[in-house]
């Protein structure tokens, strides 16, 4: 149950196994999980495939199990975003035409519309310390450090 009070500010009561709980605040989001709606549509008659969650499976190419069919956005299990499907619209449509796209190491831009506003793409700063990405910071860095000397040095020499 959510309620607004005429102060603009709201309260959702959230129902769990330990009780009720009530959560105030000026603006609640409540997000409670998406599944596809993939059951019970002659899918299987097809030749078409679900994972374990109910996804219809798919390769990178995002071909189903069954010959020439193919599936795209949520239902294929690609992240749950608009900007998504139409990635996976333009792989089809280019691999139906020869190509070779697939959903390999595309950067998906995640975003969240709050007020203000945040997103995010490509690699996470958790990611980005991988070992051979340290090196790579780690000479560039030298070679700044290096850079710096060298113009030191000409400044004393002038």
């Amino acid at each position: 149950m959510c309620a607004a009070d005429p102060a603009n500010e709201v309260s959702v009561t959230v129902r769990t196994p330990s009780g009720e709980q009530e959560i105030e605040g000026s603006d609640i989001l409540v997000a409670a999980g998406r599944v596809p709606n993939t059951a019970g549509i002659g899918l299987d008659e097809a030749g078409v495939e679900l994972d374990d969650r109910g996804y219809i499976r798919v390769n990178e190419r995002l071909e189903t199990t069954a010959p020439s069919v193919w599936a795209i956005g949520e239902c294929a299990g690609s992240p749950q975003f608009t900007h998504v499907s139409v990635d996976d619209f333009r792989i089809i449509r280019d691999n139906l035409a020869g190509g070779k796209r697939s959903t390999r190491d595309r950067l998906v831009p995640y975003c969240l519309f709050t007020d203000p506003p945040l997103a995010h793409v490509g690699l996470s700063e958790a990611r980005s310390a991988t070992p051979g990405r340290h090196r790579a910071r780690r000479a560039v860095a030298d070679e700044r450090r290096a850079a710096d000397s060298r113009r030191r040095t000409k400044r004393k020499a002038s």
